[in-house]
């Protein structure tokens, strides 16, 4: 998929979005899934190529082949009431591992690990 659209395009004062290509592929995998556990894996490649500007940034990319290779673990042990409409006690972990690739001719690459953890609790 190239750009495709979303609804800051049509509500939002934009006058652009972002200028050049952008192939993504992706897959999610259900480690458990036993309610209200579930561990879930989020793995996505993207290239993007040609890339000018990103939206309405007036500093022109200087680099406008790169890759990015995320990979996401999430860790949702949550509850709610029945009729409830917010969670109203557990854990949500999060672990994600990005990798960034650009210049094709002479590769470089650069690396991030971010982690997360929201506990609620309800008295």
């Amino acid at each position: 998929m190239t750009n495709a659209p979303d609804f800051f395009d049509l509500f939002n004062t934009r006058k652009r979005g972002m200028l050049g290509g952008r192939y993504t592929i992706g897959y999610n995998h259900y480690w458990i899934y036993d309610n209200p556990l579930k561990v879930k894996q989020n793995t996505e490649l993207s290239i993007y190529r040609g890339i000018k500007f990103i939206n309405d940034n007036l500093t022109e990319v200087k680099q406008p082949d790169f890759a990015i290779l995320k990979s996401e673990l999430e860790i949702r042990d949550l509850r709610k009431t029945i009729g409830s409409i917010d969670w109203e006690s557990g854990d949500l972990l999060k672990f994600s591992v990005l990798g960034y690739g650009s210049n094709p001719d002479a590769p470089q690459f650069s690396g991030q690990l971010m982690g997360e953890w929201i506990s609620i609790l309800s008295f």
